[in-house]
């Protein structure tokens, strides 16, 4: 019974979300972090901070993605003191897509660059441990290997199961 309850409200909070999109006319773009926002992804930032505080209120669950979705749209509508502040008190949480999104699209101006490093200050223990991993993979080219589902041994790192 309580998990179809949940299964239903998390249905309902991700067709509330497609419906808001579909209203506010928001495309894939959104996720381009390159550019500044429209009164239209404002909104919806602020819509998503409300259905936050209700979800996490009641105890409910979000859709997977909601929150990179919010911080997302946090980077592109807030200015860079609110959204530290943001992230600070918990509102905006950094997921391991967010900042690697960051990190990659994000230009080397110097406001840009006050961005990365307060973001890359404010990540938990795990997120930063789970991002070295991942960087440090890329950089060097490990890979997973096929045969035996394990990594290539990388000395700097201890074994890890694979990210999913």
């Amino acid at each position: 019974m309580c998990l179809a309850l949940f299964t239903v409200m998390l249905d309902l909070t991700y067709r509330i979300m497609e419906n808001i999109w579909k209203k506010y006319n928001l495309d894939s773009w959104v996720f381009s972090l390159g550019r500044r926002s429209t009164s239209n992804e404002i909104l919806v930032f602020h819509f998503m901070c409300r259905m936050l505080h209700a979800a996490s209120g009641m105890c409910l669950p979000l859709p997977p993605g909601f929150r990179t979705l919010q911080t997302g749209l946090g980077v592109r509508c807030l200015p860079l003191c609110t959204l530290l502040l943001y992230i600070d008190q918990g509102v905006l949480h950094l997921t391991e897509m967010c900042v690697l999104k960051l990190l990659k699209e994000l230009d080397n101006t110097e406001m840009n660059k006050k961005l990365k490093l307060g973001i890359l200050t404010r990540l938990s223990e795990v997120t930063s441990a789970s991002l070295l991993w991942l960087l440090v993979s890329v950089m060097t080219g490990l890979h997973w290997g096929r045969s035996s589902g394990r990594p290539s041994r990388c000395p700097l790192l201890p074994h890890r199961p694979p990210l999913q």
